[in-house]
């Protein structure tokens, strides 16, 4: 049995039109959205996506890597003062 999650990575291969496989490279960005831990999963899959022979998949691909940028929490590390905070004395 196939997940969604396999489903929209088969549509971004094999898609029959350039709307469909920007629907799928949205629907992977909102899957980052609302699963922020799988990012590196989804990442590794897209790769190979990238490197396809057919030039539709690799744009696909490419959206789907800007949707989920798109997608990606603010990284904000504790312990680094933010512009004008600074704490020197």
């Amino acid at each position: 049995m196939t997940t969604r999650l396999d489903r929209l990575f088969l549509l971004l291969e094999t898609g029959s039109t350039p709307l469909i496989r920007r629907s799928a490279a949205e629907q992977l960005g909102e899957v980052q959205r609302l699963h922020p831990h799988e990012l590196n999963n989804l990442l590794s899959k897209i790769h190979k996506y990238l490197r396809s022979l057919n030039w539709e998949t690799r744009i696909a691909a490419g959206q789907a890597v800007e949707a989920i940028a798109r997608n990606v929490p603010e990284w904000n590390p504790n312990g680094i003062p933010k512009e004008g905070e600074c704490n020197i004395y």
